[in-house]
C-alpha cells in the first residue's frame, strides 16, 4: 500500500500554504492513522462481509479509511481555523499591563 503517497496528497488538500507545508511528523503521524484505519475496516468487512473478494474488502477498507482520514483533517483544520481569532496569551497580557493601574 501507498499509505504515505495517499496521506501525502491529503495533507496537501488540507494545510494552509500560508501556514507552512506539512512536517515529517504530520505524515509519519497521519500514515500510522491511516494504516491503522485501513487494517480496521478491512477486519470488520471481513467480519461483515465474508463472501466479498478479498481485492474488494480492500478497496472498500481503503476507501472508508481515507474518508475517515480526510474528516480528521477537516475538523483539525476548521478547529486551527476557529484559534486564529483567538487574542494569543501574550497580547492579552500586554494589554492588562498597559490597562492596570500602578499604585
Amino acid at each position: 500500500m501507498l499509505y504515505k503517497t495517499i496521506t501525502l496528497e491529503l495533507l496537501k488538500e488540507h494545510y494552509d500554504p500560508a501556514t507552512g507545508r506539512p512536517t515529517l511528523h504530520d505524515l509519519e503521524r497521519q500514515t500510522t492513522l491511516l494504516k491503522a484505519a485501513h487494517e480496521s475496516w478491512m477486519a470488520e468487512i471481513q467480519r461483515s462481509r465474508p463472501e466479498s473478494s478479498p481485492e474488494q474488502q480492500t478497496a472498500e477498507a481503503l476507501e472508508l479509511a481515507i474518508r475517515d482520514l480526510r474528516t480528521d483533517l477537516s475538523s483539525a483544520s476548521s478547529a486551527a481555523e476557529a484559534t486564529e481569532d483567538l487574542p494569543n496569551l501574550d497580547a492579552a497580557m500586554a494589554f492588562l499591563k498597559m490597562h492596570t493601574p500602578r499604585g
